[in-house]
């Protein structure tokens, strides 16, 4: 949970099987969610948020890929042995 001031709140991580990062402008009794692509959420889960200002936001996801090679090489691109693409999402 993130307080961005003047009653305003963030937080980031899953609601409801959705992840990304919810907002609320009423001192957190309402958030409204601006959550990841349907189907994105697999791949790379809400991790950590930055709220610098009301209107700047940053949020990532993902997670440690289990081997270094990709189970499926047109799917994903491995970076590096701990950083991998996912091409279709």
């Amino acid at each position: 949970m993130y307080s961005l001031g003047n009653d305003e709140f963030a937080y980031v991580g899953q609601d409801n099987r959705v992840q990304g990062a919810a907002t609320s402008a009423n001192g957190g009794v309402r958030f409204t969610g601006h959550f990841w692509p349907k189907g994105f959420s697999a791949d790379a889960p809400a991790r950590y948020g930055a709220f610098p200002t009301s209107d700047v936001w940053y949020v990532s996801g993902g997670t440690w890929p289990q081997q270094n090679v990709s189970e499926n090489s047109d799917d994903y691109l491995d970076i590096t042995h701990r950083w991998r693409f996912n091409k279709k999402t």
